[in-house]
C-alpha cells in the first residue's frame, strides 16, 4: 500500500469524536518511537485547545 493510501477501518478511525464536541473529529496518528513503533492511535485534532483525548486504535471495541 502507498504511503498516502489510507484504509476503510483507518478512515473510519478518524470520524471518532473526542471530547471537545460532537463535531470535533480525532486525528489517526502513527508512533514512530522504538518501543511502539508502527502502533496506531487517536487524539484530539485541535492543535492548540484541544481536549486531552487520545487512545491506542488497537484497543477500540466497537
Amino acid at each position: 500500500m502507498a504511503q498516502n493510501e489510507t484504509t476503510e477501518v483507518e478512515w473510519d478511525l478518524a470520524k471518532i469524536s473526542c471530547y471537545c464536541e460532537v463535531t470535533s473529529m480525532c486525528k489517526l496518528l502513527t508512533v514512530n518511537t522504538p518501543l511502539n513503533r508502527g502502533r496506531k492511535f487517536l487524539k484530539c485534532a485541535k492543535e492548540n485547545d484541544g481536549c486531552d483525548f487520545w487512545c491506542w486504535a488497537d484497543e477500540l471495541r466497537f
